[in-house]
């Protein structure tokens, strides 16, 4: 028989963010129908909600540094060294806009690779049924 995961929100995001290698090495495992994995269709609208967030926030905090930075390199001893700091800031903004395209097609092709589930209250009890069953085995 083989191993049903139910993988919520964290892992979505662990797995669309590249951030945690067990995640990774269960979406390895489900690439190589080793293991199923589940996922309730809320987490699916929260991570992609989440991850927005995340990377929204993240380019406003650039936007707010590079504003500061440019304020700072108003002054002369400080000019040089902001350009070089606004010229990195700016690439790594341009990453993040990039990466929320990429994490669109990675929360895509996680919704195409898994079995999406209800999460209803009577789900969540049948799991708990479940697993205490399968705990007194």
């Amino acid at each position: 028989m083989k191993v049903l995961v139910i993988a919520e929100t964290n892992w979505i995001e662990d797995i669309a963010l590249v951030q945690d290698l067990r995640s990774a090495y269960l979406h390895q495992l489900k690439d190589e129908r080793k293991i199923g994995i589940a996922v309730p269709v809320y987490s699916l609208h929260e991570a992609d909600g989440s991850l927005d967030k995340k990377i929204a926030k993240r380019i406003e905090e650039i936007d707010n540094f590079l504003h500061f930075l440019g304020r700072i390199g108003q002054s002369k001893p400080y000019e040089s060294l902001c350009s070089i700091v606004k010229n990195t800031l700016k690439k790594f903004k341009s990453k993040s806009l990039a990466e929320k395209g990429e994490i669109k097609r990675v929360l895509n092709k996680i919704k195409m690779s898994v079995d999406i589930i209800p999460y209803t209250a009577t789900s969540a009890l049948n799991a708990d049924l479940r697993f205490e069953s399968m705990a007194s085995i």
